[in-house]
């Protein structure tokens, strides 16, 4: 099996592309969600699921509208009570930080209707942009390496943002802050008077960029810029 962080990146990355494809096409998680090959689903602020695909309701054995009419009795129903307690607090304080450049990865236990044992699955979720929600995929531990073969047929690949997702990640909120404000045409001194910092400050910054994301030229800083949604 491989490693929590080796999934938790490769979920993340597909998560993150999935959002680009929804925002390039202007869709809705509705609109491609019984294309994806594991449980799509769209999170409301408390957690409770407002939409979740065919795969996940066939699975569940329940349809969307029923799972929105039970609420948070559907996750009483059938997520672990270790999973709820644990786990749900991390997703909330996550969603609540509404840091839309992160991604959240954490293992939880789901009953399995059909053999009444509880499945060890990897959830994975990202705050919306343009959606008051979690945008969530979560899978069971033996489907992901299938699942993300055929997930990647229905995206349009970036081998650019596959390559240096961890590197962006790397990235703290204020470092992700003065890189757009660079991509935009600031300069040291306007950055250092818009967030209220010292130019030296501004400069420390730019250089932790630039190690962090191994950028060596104008050019590399600017692909960055376009492929992670910055300018």
């Amino acid at each position: 099996m491989k490693s929590q962080q080796t999934l938790d990146d490769a979920q993340g990355i597909n998560l993150f592309l999935l959002e680009k494809f929804l925002t390039k096409h202007q869709l809705q998680p509705k609109d491609i969600g019984d294309y994806i090959p594991s449980f799509f689903h769209f999170n409301n602020p408390d957690l409770t699921i407002d939409y979740l695909n065919n795969n996940g309701c066939e699975w569940i054995g329940h349809s969307s509208e029923e799972i929105n009419e039970m609420g948070y009795e559907f996750f009483e129903k059938y997520i672990h009570p270790v999973t709820l307690e644990v786990v749900f607090p991390r997703f909330l304080q996550f969603y609540q930080e509404k840091n839309t450049t992160k991604i959240i990865c954490d293992f939880q236990r789901i009953l399995d209707p059909r053999t009444k044992k509880y499945k060890t699955c990897l959830t994975v979720s990202k705050v919306c942009d343009d959606l008051s929600g979690l945008l969530t995929i979560t899978q069971p531990i033996e489907d992901i390496s299938t699942h993300n073969k055929k997930l990647l047929r229905i995206l349009d690949e970036d081998s650019f943002i596959r390559q240096n997702f961890s590197r962006f990640q790397s990235l703290t909120p204020r470092e992700r802050e003065i890189l757009t404000l660079i991509l935009k045409g600031d300069n040291n001194p306007a950055i250092a008077d818009q967030l209220f910092i010292s130019r030296r400050t501004v400069e420390q910054h730019r250089k932790n960029i630039n190690r962090k994301l191994e950028i060596n030229s104008c050019a590399d800083l600017y692909r960055f810029g376009y492929a992670f949604d910055l300018v």
